[in-house]
């Protein structure tokens, strides 16, 4: 599994710079930072050229919640989620959806209620502060089942972390040749940058045949933080 440390090391060998190969990216100064963040730039770079990439779809997240308590963040590793898709459950055995309600309509409906009986909850919104809020507050623990897209996950120059496991060995090459165009256009090195994007072009369409065909989440459906 290659790693941050590797990435960066292969894309300074590739980009010809003078500059000695690192042997750690913890602490690094001049052109070897700037090569530490061009490989960070370029793997969220790609992360954020589709929402739909299958490695960013998480499948039936789920959040504990809690008898009377009514309020809830969403869980900490979706960047959104799917409003259809929000269920509730004791047991598998027993899930029912939860309906939305517009925060609007909330507001002048369901927050009249309160205090409201504790109840298996049947609605949601999605307040200003971007918390799931449910309706009737929860008579006892259930679980809320969900999917969504993961947050964007950023490389640790302090634990030199693995690149994901999600992301296949044979996509790693394409964060670094991005990283290279990143390179060559700070330098303004116009041959480096052709050769540069002419390896990274295949990465980005063996990336877009695999891993965009079988989405089937609504985008126009999505719930994030920050809306």
């Amino acid at each position: 599994m290659a790693t941050y440390l590797k990435l960066v090391q292969k894309a300074v060998r590739k980009s010809g710079a003078s500059v000695d190969v690192p042997t750690t990216i913890v602490g690094a100064t001049g052109i070897t930072e700037m090569f530490v963040e061009w490989v960070q730039d370029a793997w969220k770079d790609i992360q954020l050229e589709h929402m739909g990439w299958n490695w960013r779809v998480v499948r039936d997240d789920t959040l504990a919640i809690t008898a009377g308590t009514d309020e809830y963040a969403m869980p900490a590793d979706l960047e959104s989620f799917d409003n259809r898709t929000l269920s509730i459950y004791i047991d598998p055995a027993d899930e029912s959806p939860l309906h939305f309600v517009n925060y609007h309509v909330w507001r002048n409906t369901m927050d009249k209620q309160s205090p409201a009986t504790p109840a298996r909850p049947q609605r949601f919104t999605i307040t200003p502060d971007d918390k799931i809020a449910i309706f009737p507050p929860p008579d006892v623990g259930y679980t809320l089942r969900m999917d969504g897209f993961r947050v964007l996950q950023l490389l640790d120059v302090e634990n030199n972390n693995d690149i994901p496991a999600y992301l296949r060995p044979e996509y790693h090459d394409g964060i670094m040749w991005r990283a290279v165009m990143y390179y060559a256009q700070h330098f303004e090195d116009g041959a480096k940058l052709q050769e540069a994007q002419a390896h990274f072009k295949p990465y980005k369409k063996y990336y877009e045949e695999r891993e965009l065909e079988d989405i089937t989440l609504d985008t126009t459906s999505m719930y994030s933080r920050g809306h």
